[in-house]
């Protein structure tokens, strides 16, 4: 009961203390409110940061196995269609042997026969070697006819050209210009082909007077001798001429035939066209021969090897011009 009464006793300050309690609470309940506030705000971002981090993780883990588990099915797709495509080649090219060597067989079996296919090549190598051949000597054989036709025709030129130059051949009493004895002394003698120049225009002078007798001279062709004509027996109607026929107009005849050979003869060796009294006359210009447009040369220069005093004298003397022929003007007809 003591301590009830003890406790009676301080019920005034305890109510004391109370109040005082309450109102310092109340005073600081402003403080505490927003304190308490502060706490309440750390924790629930504390939480809300923990939870968003364990969602992120889980997000991160979620994508990486979503995406190593896409990858897995592509690479399994990628190595599928690579393997499709190496096997597709490895039989592709299987294929194309097995072909190769069937169809081969095939041709060589039943399509094309070997040795019949070698024996037709070897044919045709033989036969393109037969017309290389035959083509080669046609080469050949057109080359030589060419290389004929011009040397006929160059022969033909020449024979052309010195036929014109029969006046400088030697005579009797005279030695040409393609013979002199200078030339013969020295060995300088102009030849052709290993032949002297003056026989060529001999020889081509005869075959260019025979041509002409064939030609001109078949119409009147020569009478046979006395003799032959006595062999056959003389008749009655032979005239003095004992192998011509008597014709009252043989005689003219002859003489007119002399006279054509005689004006052939003179139109030949004259240049000049023949001119009739009835125009006025031209002089006659003498064609130089080929050897008047050359400078005069000492033939015995080359054999004596120099020239004495003298001699240079006498050849500073020559004139180095043109010379003329030493043949006058010809008339036309004999008196």
């Amino acid at each position: 009961m003591a301590a009830i009464a003890r406790l009676k006793a301080k019920a005034p300050e305890v109510v004391v203390a109370f109040l005082e309690n309450s109102r310092q609470a109340e005073a600081a309940r402003p403080r505490d409110t927003a304190a308490a506030i502060r706490i309440q705000a750390a924790i629930r971002s504390y939480i809300v940061r923990h939870n968003l981090r364990r969602l992120t993780q889980t997000v991160i883990c979620i994508q990486r196995c979503w995406r190593g588990y896409v990858g897995r099915q592509w690479f399994k797709h990628c190595r599928r269609i690579a393997d499709k495509q190496l096997r597709k080649a490895y039989f592709d090219v299987q294929a194309t042997q097995i072909q190769r060597h069937w169809r081969g067989f095939y041709s060589r079996k039943y399509v094309h026969d070997f040795g019949a296919r070698k024996a037709y090549l070897a044919t045709i190598a033989s036969k393109n070697a037969q017309i290389r051949e035959y083509i080669n000597a046609e080469f050949q054989t057109a080359v030589q006819i060419l290389h004929k036709q011009e040397e006929e025709e160059a022969q033909a030129r020449f024979a052309k050209r010195v036929i014109k130059l029969h006046h400088l051949l030697s005579t009797e009493a005279q030695a040409g210009v393609f013979r002199s004895p200078y030339a013969a002394v020295a060995d300088t003698l102009p030849a052709v082909a290993g032949v002297p120049l003056e026989t060529h225009i001999k020889d081509c002078t005869k075959a260019s007077m025979k041509a002409w007798r064939h030609k001109h001279l078949a119409k009147h062709p020569f009478l046979p001798s006395i003799t032959h004509a006595h062999h056959k027996g003389a008749g009655r109607k032979l005239t003095i001429r004992a192998s011509e026929r008597y014709a009252p107009d043989a005689a003219k005849e002859s003489d007119q035939l002399d006279v054509k050979l005689h004006r052939h003869e003179v139109l030949e060796r004259h240049g000049s066209p023949f001119l009739t009294t009835a125009t006025m006359p031209e002089p006659f210009v003498k064609v130089p021969p080929m050897r008047s447009s050359m400078q005069y040369n000492d033939p015995m220069g080359h054999a004596m090897g120099i020239h004495t005093a003298t001699q240079d004298a006498q050849m500073l003397r020559i004139s180095r011009r043109q010379f003329t022929t030493s043949l006058g003007r010809q008339h036309y007809f004999d008196d």
